[in-house]
């Protein structure tokens, strides 16, 4: 918009002054104002979007002697991890979910997975939601 609108001006101004719209004049003309458009739609939509879509960040430290012993297995599994995770537990699409790579901490291992969201008034805050299903997964896997 800060270099669109300056040079559209421009060309009117230099249009008006000169009496006469060329063939240049008048393709810089509309794709000028083709980019001005685009620019104020791009604008609306990605405010759209920051104010309908938030994220769940979790932080999940997986330790024991089996993470130990296994590290590089567990730290190169992430996609078959992140797809578990997302569809079997959480219940939301893999295109949804962002896992960072695992960190090494002591004994084990700490991954991050950020999933994106829509806002819905019924379900205000879904992190207890995905607490809870990450939670029953994790009795379920001990028991």
């Amino acid at each position: 918009l800060g270099e669109n609108c300056p040079q559209f001006l421009l060309l009117v101004w230099f249009t008006v002054l000169t009496g006469e719209l060329t063939f240049i004049s008048a393709a810089t003309f509309i794709f000028s104002l083709i980019s001005i458009i685009t620019t104020c739609l791009t604008i609306c939509l990605q405010r759209k979007i920051y104010f309908t879509q938030d994220f769940v960040y979790i932080v999940l430290s997986v330790k024991g002697q089996c993470i130990t012993d296994n590290l590089h297995n567990c730290r190169t599994r992430i996609n078959g991890v992140k797809r578990f995770v997302s569809e079997s537990v959480l219940g939301v699409n893999e295109e949804s979910t962002d896992f960072e790579k695992p960190m090494t901490i002591v004994g084990g291992v700490q991954m991050a997975i950020i999933i994106s969201y829509i806002h819905d008034k019924a379900n205000i805050d879904p992190a207890e939601r995905y607490r809870d299903l990450l939670e029953d997964a994790l009795c379920d896997a001990d028991g």
